[in-house]
């Protein structure tokens, strides 16, 4: 270069510039991380040391590789991004132990990140491969997947794996050191606890099971349970009672069954110990079909009586009000929720903030009781929704007054649910709980596709908030992978297939309804779904495709009797019971209003002869008397003006005109 010439900033030195100052505001101390450049530079760009309990500098540090590309290439229906990665650095890193760390892929055009595990992706190559001789090259194509982009959510993730990678080693040096000649430090203050050693796992069980399971550390306890013969389990009453609550929780319900079994004839089982017993058998025997939702509902009532506002207490409060609630759906009732629901669960949310537990297990259960009211809010809105198409059915159409009514009754309700949610949220940030997180996850995605149903429903022909439910819903496909991902991670497998089922149900939305064209990972998703199916025997039904389908092949107009058509009986009896209760008519009223809806039916169902009509002949109707007698019908043609006389009885009517 000339005397005058100056240096010339390229442009992979700025998108080198980019991702280092993407890495470091992720990987900052607000987010539980400390980073270092590691210079000089021979295969690992930065070291990165974890903090703990928000202000604790630990000395236990894994390796970044940090890589930028402009537009990544993206693979296997987009579930992965291909890169090609130096094969000397990859083992470079491998050496790192025993954390060895991540490697991150920063993308110019999107300004997101991406990573993978270092041992995940040299584990995935030999799986691939089946040999090692890939080593040998300078680079290999190594995969990101595309649903572990860097966020907030995923930062917690990647804190609380390699904390648990520390804790674990730790104790593994602690137990094994001396044996390889390894430093240990003895702390007589406490005995390393060795995994391998079953009188150390029973004595971690025994001591710590329960209170393991009721926070997130199923997938820990499913492991110590695990590594236990039946008979060491089966000396014990402790060990017996973590067995089967484990079981039951991670949805091994066959092994569940046994230790219940063994339990039963147990002599030495507590009060307390035994309320925890008879819950979980409960549920396991629904699981397995033994009993039905009203004996489960009827045994934890009993169970509930004399019982004290405990957290054993409450968690039956809430699983009460929970199956009241899906029998209420069962039953499709036409009636609002009984008030004493709404009551039940206001009261239940007190008892949570006077209750004398830890944060976290108070934060759990507001939780469960929020997606009770998640579904109470669900029912009153499907009514409320319902109700209006009937009622335009029937030129009825709800006054200003009531849909004012609906209106500020909802917005009420919803800001107290999200409320709720919103709290729970920053609690499971605050507390490092990434359970409690996909918990609060699991709640809104729920709240998310209920909405979605009745609106598809309902509202298919008039277009609400398009732009804002397509982007809620793309938010809570994310949420949704992250929150499957984290329970199969912790063993939690009846919930991690509920979340796959959801995040299945929002590309549908996505995709058939709205018509996006964007890649939803669909492909990797159904094929973990089936994956679960087989291995479990889990099975779930989507009424997306045929609802989306029913919406987008139906000219939807104005509702009408006419619709009434293809309704059954039970359809009839709802809609009857949605027309009295919404007209505020005495019950006695019901049967003259269901045999109104089955007269429109049968008519609609025999006469194809457009020139016909029916009319209500009724000429001293009113508000006050409507249904208070049967109601009577004439047919009438278009053409002529002929018609029937009055009469109560279609077929009659009917006959007249040989139909």
């Amino acid at each position: 270069m000339a005397f005058n010439d100056l240096p010339i900033i390229d442009n992979p030195s700025i998108n080198s510039e980019k991702s280092s100052i993407a890495f470091k505001i992720l990987f900052s101390q607000s987010n539980g991380f400390i980073s270092r450049e590691d210079i000089p530079d021979k295969g690992c760009d930065f070291d990165v040391e974890l903090i703990l309990d928000g202000t604790l500098a630990s000395n236990w540090r894994f390796a970044v590789q940090l890589k930028s590309v402009i537009n990544p290439t993206f693979i296997q229906d987009g579930a992965f991004i291909s890169y090609q990665f130096e094969t000397s650095r990859l083992g470079y890193l491998i050496n790192r132990k025993p954390a060895m760390g991540i490697i991150v892929l920063y993308s110019v055009t999107q300004e997101k990140m991406y990573y993978e595990y270092v041992d995940v992706i040299f584990n995935r190559l030999m799986e691939e491969k089946q040999n090692d001789t890939w080593k040998q090259n300078d680079t290999v194509s190594i995969k990101i997947p595309a649903a572990n982009a860097l966020d907030k959510e995923q930062m917690l993730n990647l804190h609380s794996r390699f904390k648990r990678i520390f804790e674990n080693a730790g104790i593994m040096q602690a137990s094994y050191g001396s044996k390889y000649n390894l430093p240990t430090v003895i702390d007589n203050s406490e005995e390393p606890t060795d995994f391998n050693n079953p009188n150390h796992v029973k004595k971690m069980l025994r001591s710590h099971g329960i209170a393991l399971l009721s926070s997130n550390g199923l997938q820990m306890v499913l492991d110590l349970v695990s590594r236990l013969p039946m008979k060491d389990i089966n000396s014990e009453k402790e060990l017996q009672i973590v067995a089967a609550v484990t079981y039951c929780e991670a949805g091994r319900h066959a092994e569940a069954s046994y230790y219940f079994e063994r339990l039963r004839r147990r002599q030495d089982v507590s009060v307390e110990e035994n309320e925890t017993v008879i819950f979980a058998k409960l549920k396991n025997d629904m699981s397995l079909g033994k009993i039905s939702i009203d004996e489960f509902s009827e045994k934890i009532l009993q169970l509930r009586q004399g019982a004290e506002d405990t957290i054993n207490g409450i968690t039956l409060d809430i699983n009460i009000t929970h199956f009241n609630l899906i029998k209420l759906r069962i039953l499709s009732s036409f009636n609002e929720p009984p008030s004493k629901i709404y009551d039940d669960i206001q009261t239940t949310f007190q008892k949570i903030k006077e209750v004398n537990a830890e944060p976290i297990v108070k934060a759990q259960l507001e939780s469960w009781n929020t997606d009770n009211f998640s579904q109470y809010i669900a029912h009153v809105r499907g009514i409320s929704y319902a109700e209006n198409r009937v009622r335009e059915s029937i030129n009825q159409p709800l006054s200003l007054h009531e849909k004012k009514e609906y209106i500020l009754k909802l917005d009420r309700l919803l800001k107290d649910f999200y409320g709720h949610l919103q709290s729970l949220e920053q609690a499971s940030k605050d507390l490092n709980n990434l359970l409690l997180l996909s918990n609060v996850y699991s709640v809104y995605i729920r709240d998310s596709l209920s909405q979605e149903i009745d609106m598809i429903s309902f509202y298919n022909d008039r277009p609400i908030e398009v732009q804002g439910r397509i982007a809620r819903l793309k938010k809570n496909l994310g949420h949704a992978i992250s929150a499957y991902k984290y329970y199969e991670e912790q063993s939690y497998f009846n919930d991690a297939y509920n979340l796959l089922c959801s995040a299945i149900d929002l590309i549908y939305i996505l995709r058939d309804f709205f018509g996006s064209t964007d890649d939803l990972q669909y492909n990797v998703l159904n094929e973990a779904k089936e994956g679960y199916e087989r291995e479990f025997d889990f099975s779930y039904n989507s009424p997306f495709p045929k609802l989306i389908s029913s919406s987008k092949n139906t000219e939807i107009a104005q509702p009408t009797v006419r619709d009434y058509k293809e309704f059954n009986d039970e359809q009839i009896e709802f809609v009857s019971g949605l027309v009295l209760s919404s007209l505020k008519l005495p019950e006695d009223r019901l049967k003259n209003v269901i045999n109104e809806f089955k007269a429109y039916r049968l008519f609609y169902t025999r006469c194809t002869n457009q020139a016909l009509e029916l009319i209500i002949y009724d000429p001293f109707r009113t508000e006050e008397t409507r249904y208070s007698y049967p109601t009577q019908f004439v047919i009438q043609s278009r053409i002529s003006g002929l018609k029937t006389p009055a009469s109560t009885d279609m077929e009659e009517l009917l006959r007249y005109w040989k139909l």
